[in-house]
């Protein structure tokens, strides 16, 4: 004979039931909830990484542009120099700042330009206040172009300049040729770290991951690999900047 249940045992067994359904439906969802919230998330993850690399490809390609406006002053600036030195009247042109001054105004990435002679003094021709008639002769970049006239642009270690104290700036300089074939100085433009980090401060990242550029010291011209130029040749031109100096990192 089979077991007769009673009516309170019956609906304590349903109530039971009826609880563990609802603890379990209540699992379900929140696992179900929790992976749509880790799902979300890693896509968002995704999407922003994307976002960062695109952008801090955008913004090396931004530098490199100004770099390349630059290295093209530079290269004028020169050739300009050493017509001067073969002229009647060698050195005018660096007695002088206004024609640096013009060009300045068509470079908004540097922040000033100058003329450096072969003993590392900074001669009149420069836009840098107070730099005139400094010795910087120290420096690496005067002294790698100065040991290796040929190796073309290159790009210095950032450092505090000299004659603004706090001012942190890296600099890009180009070796002239006196009429002799001898080392004649450098042309030399500089960019304040301030203005170039400004250019990444004025993009918001949110706070996930933020761009930075580091620039690496070193030659940055593939167009002269350590060649020497005669006396009177003309300095090629840079048709296509490849900066391997240069390189974005999230």
């Amino acid at each position: 004979m089979g077991r007769v249940l009673t009516p309170n045992l019956s609906r304590w067994r349903t109530r039971n039931g009826a609880y563990a359904f609802a603890v379990g439906l209540i699992a379900l969802l929140v696992a179900l909830f929790s992976f749509d919230l880790w799902h979300g998330h890693r896509k968002a993850l995704e999407q922003a990484e994307r976002d960062v690399q695109n952008l801090a490809a955008t913004l090396e390609q931004d530098v490199a542009g100004k770099l390349l406006l630059i290295d093209y002053a530079l290269v004028e600036m020169a050739q300009l120099v050493e017509a001067d030195l073969r002229s009647d009247t060698p050195g005018a042109i660096v007695a002088d700042a206004e024609w640096l001054h013009r060009r300045r105004l068509r470079l908004p990435g540097a922040s000033g330009l100058g003329v450096i002679d072969a003993r590392g003094i900074v001669t009149e021709a420069s836009t840098i206040p107070g730099t005139p008639r400094l010795d910087i002769g120290d420096r690496e970049y005067f002294q790698k172009l100065r040991d290796n006239p040929g190796m073309g642009l290159y790009i210095s270690l950032p450092c505090e300049a000299r004659a603004t104290k706090g001012v942190w700036r890296f600099n890009l300089a180009r070796a002239f040729i006196r009429p002799d074939g001898s080392f004649g100085g450098i042309v030399v433009a500089t960019m304040d770290l301030a203005s170039v980090a400004a250019s990444f401060a004025s993009i918001n990242v949110g706070t996930a991951a933020a761009p930075g550029l580091a620039v690496s010291p070193g030659a940055a011209d593939p167009q002269m690999p350590g060649t020497r130029r005669q006396p009177g040749e003309k300095m090629a031109r840079p048709e296509r900047f490849e900066l391997p100096t240069l390189r974005s990192v999230v």
